[in-house]
């Protein structure tokens, strides 16, 4: 396996186990560059979504969450600044961040890319990082990860 080292690794790796006749999950990638696999080669098939529901640009394939559920596994992204920060600039910087993810040209690119903007409020991201952590710590730490 090549988790460590490379992405486009464990992309080919994945690849090559599902156009085996294998299954393989590959997580923490571009949806667009997993489903680039399927697309390729007739005989690779999605077989499931990872999120709790099903992808925009893969409607006919189902969610994890559909068979198994409360399963999601879905990656976000956001923005981050020191501990400490004076309230009005976090919510000067949340404004604007909002803003910037509802124009149509930052939607257009993010849609390329297999994402789907939220622009949540500060209070809000912060909840979703603690009940993030929450689900994932006792994982992270039984499996004895390190950030590196």
């Amino acid at each position: 396996m090549c988790f460590r080292t490379s992405r486009t690794c464990w992309s080919r790796a994945c690849e090559r186990l599902l156009c085996a006749g294998s299954a393989a999950i590959q997580p923490g990638t571009s949806a667009r560059a997993t489903t680039a696999h399927v697309s390729v080669r007739p005989t690779c098939g999605a077989l499931a979504v990872t999120t709790a529901s099903r992808a925009p640009f893969l409607p006919n394939v189902p969610s994890m969450s559909e068979t198994v559920p409360g399963y999601d596994t879905e990656v976000w992204w956001g923005l981050l600044g020191p501990a400490g920060m004076p309230p009005d600039l976090i919510a000067k910087l949340s404004h604007d961040f909002v803003a910037a993810l509802n124009t149509d040209s930052v939607k257009q690119r993010l849609s390329k890319l297999g994402a789907a903007p939220i622009g949540s409020s500060p209070q809000q991201f912060d909840e979703k990082i603690r009940a993030d952590y929450k689900k994932w710590g006792p994982i992270i730490q039984a499996a004895g990860m390190k950030a590196e």
